[in-house]
């Protein structure tokens, strides 16, 4: 195992380098992009300190300044992980530069399995921003030597890149503007972050200061989905007009043009993104969504990996296959894994389906040629009464697991797991023999909703949606006893809900919200590690004791690495 503690440094592991071997191997800018077209695409930046290229573990790693041995130790720990194809947990106090030493590393071990991919390293005009071609008939690929590793592969490692938040996401964009590396990119974030369409997202339209009321993250995402389905989203229609034949467009580069004038991506973050969609009116959020075929590193947050159906859709297009995954910030990664494999469904909840099913029936009563004949509208009204019964059930008719006995008025139960799909049989009769069938009907029910003409600010069905990913979350994609399996390292937790009221739908005050809460953070990285990406990286400030990180996380972390909280001089 790769293991470096606090006080046990420097540290020594298969492919490390000397301190002697990395003051020997550091040069200046000038001398290290000679032949080597793709290093000569690397854009330098000014910097108080010359930049260098340091040697590490085989790899030549451009460095803003001449690092600490806390940086070189970290980017070593990074390089022996990338290169074996195995799992990190990276430790470094704040202050040390983590976002830096992990761009660098990383970006210097893709440029490096680009050429070897290509077996093209000393071509001229090879460029990192110019898409990857096959190599010409005749010439010879070089056969992947690293384990996991697909065979015949055009295309480097994608590095996905990932942080709790939009404004973490930002400052790491930043890091990146401060690297001499300019891979394809881009940056994904919300509708509610990066739409500035006027009247669906007036906020962000308009500026910070706009007087404009804040609109939900629903209001927004349905009513730019339901913009873009109809073709009535102008940015929208301007980008895919800009981009012509190709798959994306790009906006103008202020970069330094590199040898043979390739076209160099600039490094934006999702305010630069907001000012380049107002400036040539295009959409923002789908702009960075188009440049998703061709990136090579794509900054997310935890959500778009964790969330099952955001893989699917959003990330549709992301080979993860021989991928690197990277959580930064992640001492509380457990915690976030855990939470984005639960729910809580309310009585308020399922009125609320109740509700956006009566506001579909009116819909199709206005508009009959949008149903499917008449059995729409009966298969509507069974879904309405199924709801009613579900919710009258959390109210009044949920009963213990063991004794069959109903719950008092005020009385709490904590459950086994599998308690979870008693509660949907009883309650409204789904199980796994016709999940499918339910899923696919509420499904139609909001694109009746969505489709209705007349219905230009459409709210969406939240409910229905919420609805939805409960039942994913609790049967899962596999099979039922696969989904039997899981829910042993969950419990249903049954509270009363008080003073709530029907919102609008079904007709009970009050009801119980059921609680279907994971204590397994494992889940949701094995999940991850099943896609056969090639290595997860986990780096924070604090994650020690490393152990019993590792084991909450239920992976194999053979490189692990604690560095020292003081730096010195």
């Amino acid at each position: 195992m790769f293991n470096a503690a606090k006080k046990k440094r420097p540290f020594k592991a298969v492919g490390a380098f000397s301190k002697k071997s990395a003051s020997s191997s550091t040069t200046n800018n000038n001398n290290s992009n000679d032949g080597d077209p793709i290093k000569s695409s690397i854009k330098g930046k000014k910097s108080s300190t010359p930049p260098t290229t340091i040697e590490i573990n085989g790899i030549e790693v451009h460095f803003p300044f001449r690092p600490y041995d806390v940086q070189r130790d970290y980017m070593e720990a990074v390089l022996t992980a990338l290169q074996s194809s195995q799992h990190a947990l990276l430790e470094s106090p704040t202050g040390t530069g983590k976002t830096l030493c992990l761009l660098c590393s990383a970006l210097a071990w893709q440029r490096q399995e680009k050429g070897r991919i290509l077996g093209q390293k000393d071509t001229p005009q090879l460029s990192q921003q110019q898409p990857l071609q096959p190599a010409a008939a005749g010439s010879q690929l070089v056969q992947n030597s690293n384990e996991g590793a697909p065979p015949n592969s055009n295309k480097p490692p994608i590095i996905i890149y990932a942080s709790r938040t939009h404004s973490q996401l930002s400052q790491v964009v930043g890091e990146l503007r401060n690297t001499r590396y300019r891979p394809r990119h881009t940056v994904l974030g919300s509708r509610e972050h990066m739409c500035i369409h006027p009247k669906v997202n007036p906020t962000v339209a308009k500026g910070k200061h706009s007087p404009d009321e804040r609109k939900s993250s629903t209001e927004v995402n349905n009513g730019c989905s339901k913009l873009a389905k109809e073709r009535k989203c102008m940015l929208r229609n301007n980008l895919e007009e800009k981009a012509g034949k190709n798959s994306a467009w790009h906006p103008p580069s202020n970069e330094p043009v590199a040898a043979g004038g390739e076209y160099e991506q600039p490094v934006l973050d999702m305010e630069d993104l907001v000012s380049v969609g107002r400036q040539h009116k295009i959409c923002p959020f789908y702009h960075t969504r188009s440049l998703l075929k061709e990136a090579e590193l794509i900054f997310v947050p935890y959500n778009y990996l964790f969330d099952r159906d955001a893989r699917e859709t959003t990330l549709a297009e992301v080979d993860f296959e021989n991928a690197i995954l990277i959580f930064d910030e992640a001492h509380n990664l457990e915690e976030f894994a855990s939470e984005s494999s639960s729910f809580d469904l309310s009585s308020s909840d399922v009125a609320g389906c109740v509700g956006e099913v009566q506001r579909a029936l009116q819909y199709l009563d206005l508009n009959p040629e949008m149903g499917e004949g008449a059995g729409m509208k009966d298969n509507m009204l069974t879904l309405k009464s199924i709801l009613l019964k579900f919710e009258q059930y959390l109210a009044d008719d949920i009963t213990q697991a063991r004794t069959g006995l109903k719950l008092s008025s005020e009385e709490e139960a904590s459950h086994p797991g599998e308690f979870i799909f008693y509660v949907f049989k009883q309650g409204a009769g789904i199980n796994h023999a016709n999940l499918d069938l339910f899923t696919g009907f509420v499904k139609r029910v909001s694109d009746v909703i969505m489709e209705f003409k007349g219905n230009a600010s459409s709210s969406g069905t939240p409910k229905l949606d919420h609805f939805l990913n409960c039942l994913k979350r609790a049967f899962g994609s596999g099979t039922e006893l696969l989904a039997m399996a899981r829910s042993k390292s969950y419990r249903v937790h049954v509270t009363k809900v008080s003073g709530a009221g029907n919102n609008g739908g079904g007709g009970f005050a009050g009801g119980r919200t059921i609680s279907y809460w994971c204590f397994a953070p494992a889940l949701a990285m094995r999940e991850l590690s099943f896609l056969k990406v090639r290595s997860i990286l986990i780096t924070s400030g604090t994650l020690a004791p490393l152990p019993s990180f590792s084991m909450e996380l239920g992976l194999n972390f053979p490189v692990q690495l604690e560095n020292n909280h003081v730096i010195q001089p």
